[in-house]
């Protein structure tokens, strides 16, 4: 059955004329592009003007000999990330940023998909079937799987829609008979183009082929269909006026509207994370040479992206993925969201997450200190909301939040008064737990209570044990603590045995199947500043190793604390204070690939 139909494209053009006077970016050519001795940018691939893009770059008139690059949507940082030693392209990245999936052509006839790390490390071919070409290869939105299009060559390039695992075990094809098939945001469903009618229409369907829908029919070629980061809209190319354009859709096919308008091809259009903006080639240099373009989603703000001298070109273009609205870091730590997360407030805890990211959860001190209380931001896919404080926790001195493995209880440190009138203890662990769309009034751990003068950051392995840094009565520096949730009740609390506490630690962060604990301390020695972060790793027989310092790619000459990880483990997240005062207004969130972890020793 027909949703919506796109009639003969009588379609509202914005009239976009993309020309020489359209503005251009940062040259990335070798002649404007810093260098270093091997050759490559020393611009760092950060985000400049909106995000950074892989492409296909083609040396010459030769066909598949594509190498792929990657560069900011402002044109700087122009890098190559593989060459072509078999020739790569029609690419896409992985969710997580870590690996691109391309076709690989390794014998000039054979279209196959390959995956390899986004250094262009690592090349692996997934498929290898005779008589047929496979292209188009698109990751799912949780990165288990891709997509891709099956061609048979002795059948009139008929196309098929198959599916197989990220490794490439598994291929089946799905049932139905269309090109370039794109995920949907939430994963559900795809959109791909067919000429199963004598031309191409842009189709959706379940992944398992059931529930075709034909988005569009006209007598003219619709192709390369993408879905906006939200899943409203479609991007598509169509030749309704003799060249393909970029245009855009509802999901459902309605309000078809054109964005360009320039007598040559514009090809390919690719959604920035954030939905913002469209990236696309073009053949608008003239004499079959082709850029990278990007555009508002409106269509407004042309901005030419790549400057490759003829007979190269440039195509092909793909965003790589951001995580929670942000550029992913590199092999550098970087502020992570300091526009939202750290404005307003002093940040003075680990970022702690939903199960799902889409809520981000720390405490911050108001007005200075000392009075602290625990803030959370919703992700609604695209942006970081503002930070609000939890309407539960009506009193102030709340610190150190974290979320249960289940994201049904929030466990934090607190001067409540406790209801133990014999303890000693001036601060203890409390949690909240999910009521609907809010969070229950404060209950004790009690068993925090009775042995710990103080308790800091608090973290929660998968199995529900409490960590956190504490002193005994007669105590005066930290120590790290554990209380083990046995049959449903926290047990007194402990010490950890081991190296890790032969100095002052605190802040901890345990790995939820507890195999390592991140924590920060200012004694141990081998320091690179004033407080560093360090990792202690469980042994054999129970215990905690040595502490090893996590490097210089994280701890500096200033105050490093509150570390804790993302929920997919691929984040190392920190608080760093540049100064000689903690907190103070230069304090916020860091963030860095966990690969970190991966390169120290045991």
């Amino acid at each position: 059955m027909r949703m919506a139909r796109l009639k003969l494209f009588v379609i509202v053009s914005l009239s976009l004329v993309l020309g020489p006077s359209c503005e251009t970016g940062t040259e990335a050519d070798a002649s404007t592009t810093p260098t270093d001795t091997t050759g490559h940018p020393v611009i760092p691939l950060d985000g400049r003007g909106g995000g950074v893009i892989a492409y296909a770059h083609q040396p010459g008139p030769v066909s598949g000999v594509h190498e792929i690059y990657a560069i900011n949507a402002d044109g700087t940082g122009n890098t190559r990330i593989i060459g072509a030693q078999i020739g790569l392209n029609h690419h896409d990245w992985s969710p997580d940023a870590k690996h691109i999936a391309a076709v690989g052509y390794p014998d000039q006839t054979t279209w196959s998909i390959y995956v390899f790390d986004a250094d262009g490390s690592n090349l692996t071919r997934l498929t290898s079937t005779t008589g047929v070409w496979d292209s188009d290869p698109c990751w799912s939105p949780d990165g288990t799987k891709i997509v891709f299009t099956r061609i048979y060559r002795t059948q009139g390039d008929r196309n098929e829609i198959w599916i197989m695992n990220a490794d490439g075990s598994n291929r089946r094809w799905n049932g139905v008979e269309g090109d370039g098939a794109k995920w949907s945001p939430d994963g559900s469903r795809f959109v791909y183009s067919s000429n199963r009618s004598g031309n191409f229409d842009i189709y959706s369907s379940n992944i398992d082929g059931t529930d075709e829908q034909e988005l569009t029919s006209t007598p003219f070629d619709e192709t390369k269909p993408a879905w906006s980061p939200d899943g409203s809209r479609i991007a598509f190319t169509a030749n309704a006026g003799g060249d393909y354009e970029v245009y855009v859709m509802n999901a459902d096919g309605t309000d078809p509207l054109q964005l360009t308008d320039n007598n040559v091809g514009d090809y390919v259009p690719k959604w920035s994370p954030d939905g913002s903006l469209i990236a696309f080639d073009s053949g608008l240099p003239g004499d079959n040479h082709w850029e990278v373009y990007v555009m508002n989603a409106d269509g407004t703000n042309l901005i030419r992206v790549t400057n490759t001298p003829a007979p190269a070109t440039a195509i092909n273009p793909v965003w790589r993925p951001r995580f929670l609205g942000q550029e992913r870091p590199q092999q550098t730590a970087i502020p992570f969201a300091p526009e939202v997360l750290s404005t307003e407030y002093l940040v003075h805890s680990s970022l702690n997450f939903s199960p799902q990211s889409d809520e981000l959860y720390w405490s911050a001190l108001l007005d200075g200190g000392p009075e602290e209380t625990l803030l959370f931001s919703a992700f609604d896919g695209v942006t970081l909301g503002w930070p609000e404080r939890m309407l539960s926790l009506t009193g102030l001195n709340d610190h150190g939040p974290a979320v249960s493995h289940d994201g049904d209880k929030i466990f934090f440190g607190s001067f409540k008064p406790f209801p133990n009138e014999d303890s000693d203890s001036v601060f203890g662990v409390w949690y909240v737990e999910r009521v609907g769309q809010s969070w229950s009034m404060p209950q004790a751990v009690t068993a925090t209570l009775d042995t710990v003068r103080s308790v800091g950051q608090v973290s929660v392995a998968s199995s529900g044990n409490l960590y956190f840094a504490g002193r005994s009565l007669g105590e005066t520096e930290p120590k790290l603590y554990w209380s083990e949730l046995v049959n449903g009740e926290y047990v007194a609390s402990e010490q950890l045995v081991g190296p890790v506490n032969r100095a002052d630690a605190m802040d901890p962060y345990v790995d939820p199947e507890e195999r390592f604990i991140l924590f920060a301390s200012s004694e141990i020695g081998n320091s690179y500043g004033i407080i560093d972060l360090y990792i202690s790793r469980r042994m054999g027989d129970g215990s905690w190793g040595e502490p090893v310092n996590l490097g210089e790619q994280v701890n500096s000459e200033h105050f490093e604390r509150f570390p804790s990880m993302s929920r997919d483990m691929n984040y190392v997240f920190f608080v760093r204070a540049i100064g000689d005062q903690y907190p103070s207004e230069n304090t916020d969130f860091y963030w860095i690939s966990s690969d970190v972890l991966q390169a120290l020793p045991d």
